[in-house]
Parts: C-alpha cells; sequence; structure tokens
C-alpha cells in the first residue's frame, strides 16, 4: 500500500483501517497489524458460528466505504 499510495497516506489509510476495525470487535478481542496491509483478529468467547458473523458482516461493511486523505477519496 505505501509503495502505491506513498508511506504517509499509505499510513494514514492503515490507521484508519485499524480505528475501523477496532470499531466492530468487543472489547475483549484483539486487532493486530502483523504487517504490510496484513491484520489479524482473535474473538475471544465466541460459542456460536452467529456471533463470529455478525462481527464479520460488521467488519465488511465498514472496510467497504471510502477512505479519506487529504481530500481525496480512496476506495
Amino acid at each position: 500500500m505505501n509503495d502505491s499510495l506513498g508511506h504517509d497516506n499509505g499510513d494514514d489509510i492503515l490507521q484508519q483501517t485499524a480505528a475501523r476495525m477496532m470499531a466492530c470487535v468487543r472489547n475483549e478481542d484483539t486487532v493486530a497489524r502483523m504487517g504490510g496491509d496484513e491484520f489479524a483478529i482473535i474473538l475471544l468467547d465466541i460459542y456460536e458460528p452467529k456471533q463470529a458473523q455478525a462481527i464479520v458482516e460488521k467488519l465488511l461493511s465498514e472496510l467497504k466505504k471510502p477512505f479519506q486523505i487529504k481530500k481525496k477519496i480512496y476506495t
């Protein structure tokens, strides 16, 4: 991402991505950036598939939204 957008813009998008992801999970869950543009999420105390599905649907919905950096929109 940094190679195609430049380091400042790429870093801004990565920070926005992390913030969106953290807003979708619960306090007991963990969002971690693994490196580059790769993230991992650990969901604790999931007892039914529908619990994970609800979180994944929120994540997909949030991450599909455009990102804005310095008045420019990225999709």
